[in-house]
């Protein structure tokens, strides 16, 4: 069954999607502040389009405020897209050290 285990919702309500986008903003919000937490929160709402479209180069920069921020699962989130390029061209020499750090 499509949605059932590759991280992405079911089609939500207009409640529910009104919610949702009334969180995401909370979270951006957080996440430009720098709180890493929010930082990981929203990366994985992109990467993984929950409520949302994907969309990797908002999960990559939301992931780095994280990573940067010393956030150990958003460090390793960045080396594994600049591995495969998602949202960023690939790069080996970016992608190294973050994974190390992770």
């Amino acid at each position: 069954v499509r949605g059932e285990h590759d991280g992405r919702w079911r089609e939500l309500s207009a409640s529910q999607q009104g919610e949702m986008d009334g969180a995401i903003v909370m979270l951006q919000e957080a996440t430009n502040q720098g709180h890493i937490n929010a930082a990981a929160f929203v990366g994985n709402i992109y990467y993984w389009g929950q409520g949302v479209a994907i969309d990797y180069a908002r999960a990559m920069a939301a992931y780095k405020v994280g990573a940067e921020g010393g956030h150990s699962t958003c460090q390793w989130q960045v080396g594994f897209m600049y591995c495969n390029g998602l949202g960023v061209d690939v790069d080996y020499a970016q992608a190294l050290p973050w994974i190390e750090k992770a």
